[in-house]
């Protein structure tokens, strides 16, 4: 039977992941929307790249990716940040 720091350690080490896991989540769907942004619109404002990778919720940034697609141009894109 496992001792009780084990478990924690075991337990501590399974949030590290999930947490590791998500942050990639995040990180992938910032760097998806920017290439997109990139490849449709050519270079992308900063004050634009800068509002997209301080998102942190993978929700919406799911929503984001979304809703840009719909944009004709970089100042809708702005608007929907």
């Amino acid at each position: 039977m496992p001792t009780m720091v084990e478990v924690w350690k075991a337990e501590g080490e399974a949030i590290g992941v999930a947490k590791g896991k998500a942050e990639e989540k995040i990180e992938t769907g910032r760097e998806m929307i920017l290439e997109f942004l990139r490849g449709r619109f050519g270079k992308v404002p900063k004050h634009i790249e800068k509002a997209i990778n301080q998102m942190n919720d993978p929700i919406a940034l799911k929503s984001l990716a979304a809703r840009t697609g719909n944009c004709k141009t970089l100042e809708e894109v702005a608007a929907e940040l």
